[in-house]
């Protein structure tokens, strides 16, 4: 028969049972929320630059964008299935939590590198590009519209006009095809500008600053968030990770 010691140790250990499975899932809802973070992070530079990649194409950014959403979905999809309390005493949980910690941390580490290096050297890359599509390849639509229709969306939404400035038109293939050498694309135009007066004549109705500069900021705005991004996320979740694996360890 227990005695009243016995029954005093029992509840004791209950107590604290039911104390580490609130402590991991309290865990493991921060998990959640540093994943579910890091997957809206990297959604929301894919959206923001879906019409200079259109135009760019560069890997290495799209390359660094995937890893990211996929390191945050891995995140988001393991410490939702552990706050399920079968999960609690199963070994394997305890071996795949361990590997996908590290997987992920190194995941993100990586990241940040790509994301810290790139920053420094995409303008050069933004510059090469972007020269030669307004001087070569703007006028080129047999080789599919997607291109030029996302540059003139950006000259629009960026209110840019050319590589360097709008006079980068008068040196480009595109003009040769023209009636007048002063012509410009639509997308130079200010919105309070009639076609008629949007040419190289009237300076004033167009946009004067180029394109390369303001992509090129852009860009390395985005390699800069997905970077801190990654490595804030990355020692936060490890740290996560390791007193998770210690209470799973404590609750089998």
């Amino acid at each position: 028969m227990a005695t009243d010691t016995d029954i005093l140790v029992l509840h004791s250990d209950e107590a604290r049972h039911d104390a580490l499975k609130r402590t991991l899932r309290v865990i493991n809802f921060f998990l959640w929320l540093s994943g579910a973070s890091v997957v809206s992070t990297g959604t929301f530079v894919n959206v923001d630059m879906q019409h200079p990649n259109t135009l760019f194409e560069f890997p290495v950014f799209f390359i660094v964008n995937i890893l990211l959403i996929v390191s945050g979905g891995i995140i988001v999809a393991f410490s939702f299935i552990t706050c399920f309390q079968y999960f609690f005493k199963k070994r394997i949980t305890l071996c795949l939590f361990t590997y996908l910690g590290t997987l992920v941390f190194v995941l993100q580490c990586v990241i940040a590198s790509l994301s810290f290096t790139w920053r420094s050297e995409i303008s050069l890359l933004v510059e090469k590009e972007l020269s030669r599509f307004v001087l070569e390849n703007y006028h080129q639509v047999n080789r599919g519209p997607e291109k030029l229709l996302a540059f003139d969306h950006i000259q629009s939404a960026y209110r840019c006009c050319g590589a360097y400035n709008y006079t980068d038109w008068q040196r480009s293939a595109w003009i040769q095809g023209r009636s007048s050498p002063n012509d410009l694309p639509v997308a130079c135009c200010q919105s309070t500008a009639s076609m008629a007066d949007c040419n190289l004549n009237n300076p004033d109705k167009v946009y004067k600053e180029g394109c390369i500069k303001l992509l090129s900021a852009r860009y390395e705005m985005h390699f800069l968030i997905m970077g801190i991004v990654a490595i804030s996320v990355a020692f936060f979740q490890f740290a996560c990770f390791h007193l998770t694996n210690y209470l799973m360890f404590k609750l089998e």
